[in-house]
C-alpha cells in the first residue's frame, strides 16, 4: 500500500477548557482531566501523563461529553480542540 501525506494546513490548536468559576490556570493544577476517546486531546493528555503523574485521564467518546464531564464537576478540565471547544455547549 501506497500513502500521501500533504503537509498540515490547518492546526484547530489544543486548547486546556475549564469552567467560567476555575482558579485553574494550567495543567500542572489539573487533577481529573476530561478527553475525547482517540482524539489528538487524548494523546496529548497521555504525554502529559509523564510530567503529572497524579493526573487521571477519563475518555469519553465524544468531545461533548467531555465537556459535559467539566461543566458537572466531574472533571476539572478537558483537552480538545479550540473547535471542538467552541462548538460544544
Amino acid at each position: 500500500d501506497d500513502f500521501a501525506y500533504s503537509t498540515p494546513y490547518f492546526d484547530a490548536g489544543e486548547r486546556l477548557i475549564v469552567r467560567g468559576d476555575s482558579a485553574i490556570t494550567g495543567m500542572g493544577e489539573v487533577n481529573t482531566l476530561a478527553v475525547e476517546l482517540g482524539a489528538q486531546g487524548h494523546v496529548q493528555a497521555l504525554a502529559a501523563l509523564q510530567e503529572f503523574p497524579a493526573l487521571q485521564v477519563q475518555p469519553y467518546n465524544t468531545a461533548d461529553e467531555a465537556l459535559t464531564a467539566v461543566f458537572e464537576n466531574k472533571a476539572d478540565g478537558a483537552v480538545m480542540d479550540e473547535i471542538n471547544g467552541r462548538l460544544s455547549h
